[in-house]
């Protein structure tokens, strides 16, 4: 377990040692203290270092020292607290030890899949404090949901904006959607989270999670870059997507995902979280209840790597440093996606994932999980990799002159549900099926379509003169139309 050494100075309840019954009343008012002005410790990086230092080298006397001096000056740093709390622990003070982790949940420190998982703690499981703080757990995260939720509200308090609460999966939702578009976002945010559940993170997060979509403007405001289309902030508990599409499923699976990493108390590299993410951006829902993933645009970039030699080799790629592999996202993004799609289609997903988790201590890139999972070495599994790679069709992500084609041109990040049409071209298989400008395209032959980029790769899996049902909606109304596509002469 990775010490916690970020200390921040919070002032919650100061309080005396208190019996077991009174920690009910306490835990349930104190994480709803404001903050307020501690005094700030000189020289912080240098005393984090130095704790962090003492951990390391198991000198727990030295850890505690340092610890209550600093906390003698800010006595609700509740980061400060809880390591405070590991390290009488490890000293065999036990009441101590649950006194200070009884006062960091107190301040603030309510991460109790990290308290469970974290061997410093194993000292004090049976203490009846420690047992009375996890006995709250479920009272607490209800709770924080309700103050996230309130929260919510006045931040997305535009007309429009729905808000919804899913107790069993502990979500709460914020959306600028119809009721139509939310309920099939909802529907297939579900599917997403039970299947994720069922097959490779047991269970959903035990805390509540905000997954908000704003309208375009607010969205705006929210992800300043332009090229993002949607982001989980951890530390928030909080997931806010430009549209109900591609995005939104890539940031979910990256909230279970943080969810199972905090129960496992493992950090797991940012190419296998990347990867797992990208994955879940485009796939079908099976009349079993099952997922099939399919390719979408970063495997076109995979195979165009390929075929110039320049994919890098998975040795090094798995190594990286966060640092390293964001430093060349636009390339690695789609390789471990193909990755983990790789892995899918021989069926060795869920076993990959569940041995990474078991052989995280000794090796935290996934090499060592790779080797157990195909029984030979990485370059051999490598190879294999790449000569599926080259077996994959492309995916045809492009409308060309003479390909079919709808005739529209659409807004880009115009609509959070589905493609906003700015221009149908006269004559066209648009124009033809009746749909008009400011028309919303939500689904294409059944399948949905929340994003251009979704609607490149349905039209260009077509031909000329299918007959294709198109849903739209047109205003609060929706249309099903049956679009006969023509060729593209513009």
């Amino acid at each position: 377990m990775k010490r916690i050494c970020m200390l921040t100075d919070m002032t919650g309840l100061m309080t005396r040692r208190m019996p077991v019954f009174a920690l009910s009343v306490l835990l349930a008012i104190s994480f709803m203290a404001s903050a307020a002005g501690q005094p700030a410790v000189r020289n912080r990086d240098t005393f984090e270092q130095r704790v962090a230092q003492a951990f390391d080298e198991k000198d727990y006397e030295t850890a505690a020292e340092l610890l209550e001096a600093h906390l003698e000056r800010a006595p609700n740093d509740f980061i400060a607290l809880y390591n405070a709390a590991c390290a009488f622990s490890q000293l065999l003070q036990p009441d101590k030890a649950a006194d200070y982790l009884f006062r960091s949940v107190q301040a603030g420190f309510v991460d109790f899949d990290h308290i469970i998982a974290d061997h410093d703690l194993d000292n004090i499981r049976t203490h009846p404090v420690y047992v009375k703080i996890l006995e709250l757990r479920d009272e607490v995260y209800a709770k924080l949901g309700a103050r996230q939720m309130e929260s919510a509200r006045e931040e997305f308090a535009g007309q429009g904006y729905r808000y919804e609460t899913d107790e069993n999966r502990h979500i709460n939702y914020v959306t600028a959607l119809d009721e139509v578009s939310h309920r099939e976002m909802r529907q297939m945010l579900e599917a997403q989270a039970d299947h994720l559940a069922k097959t490779l993170f047991d269970e959903a997060p035990a805390y509540f999670t905000l997954v908000a979509v704003p309208t375009p403007h607010d969205a705006q405001q929210i992800i300043r870059d332009g090229s993002i289309g949607g982001i989980y902030e951890h530390s928030r508990r909080r997931l806010v997507a430009r549209d109900i599409g591609i995005m939104l499923r890539h940031e979910f699976t990256h909230l279970m995902h943080y969810g199972h990493m905090e129960r496992m108390g493992q950090d797991h590299a940012l190419w296998v979280q990347e990867g797992l993410a990208s994955l879940y951006e485009t796939y079908v829902l099976t009349s079993n209840g099952s997922i099939r993933f399919l390719p979408n645009q970063r495997h076109n970039f995979v195979r165009m790597l390929l075929r110039q030699n320049q994919l890098p080799p998975w040795r090094g790629l798995f190594s990286e440093s966060a640092e390293e592999f964001m430093r060349d996202a636009g390339e690695n993004y789609p390789v471990v996606r193909s990755v983990f799609h790789f892995l899918d289609s021989h069926r060795k997903l869920v076993e990959w994932y569940k041995a990474y988790v078991e052989t995280f201590e000794e090796d935290s890139t996934g090499i060592a999980a790779f080797e157990r999972v195909f029984e030979s070495p990485l370059e051999d599994v490598e190879r294999r990799w790449r000569t599926w790679v080259r077996s994959q069709p492309p995916v045809d992500d492009f409308v060309g002159r003479g390909d079919a084609s709808l005739g529209v041109q659409f807004v880009e990040d115009g609509s959070n549900d589905g493609v906003l049409i700015d221009l149908v071209l006269e004559d066209s298989a648009a124009a033809d099926a009746g749909i008009q400008s400011g028309d919303v395209l939500v689904s294409f032959d059944g399948q949905p379509v929340r994003s251009h980029f979704e609607l490149l790769i349905a039209v260009g899996a077509r031909s000329v003169g299918d007959v294709v049902p198109v849903r739209i909606r047109r205003g609060s109304e929706y249309l099903l139309l049956n679009v006969t596509l023509k060729p593209l002469r513009w």
